[in-house]
């Protein structure tokens, strides 16, 4: 089951540390990185940081990306996991 992440620092910890989430996004130093913290996620890295996320395990609160109500339910059907289905009775 994927964990909700409602704010960068729980993004910065799931790779490890500015440093690396740096390295991940393409920055030479970790302030790139740091300056999410007060500016938000750079629109350029929303979809692939949302994929990145997904492959590990987790799905990112609609609300870190800045979207509209009808936007945030999208995402949330695209990048949050599906309830579990019943095996079909043989």
């Amino acid at each position: 089951m994927s964990r909700t992440l409602t704010n960068i620092h729980d993004v910065v910890e799931v790779f490890g540390g500015h440093a690396e989430l740096a390295r991940w996004a393409g920055y030479e130093h970790a302030s790139g990185v740091a300056n999410w913290l007060s500016r938000g996620i750079p629109p350029g890295y929303h979809t692939r940081l949302s994929l990145e996320l997904k492959r590990r395990g987790f799905v990112l609160d609609p609300d870190l990306l800045g979207l509209e109500a009808h936007d945030a339910e999208m995402y949330r059907a695209v990048f949050e996991p599906d309830e579990p289905q019943p095996e079909a009775a043989a």
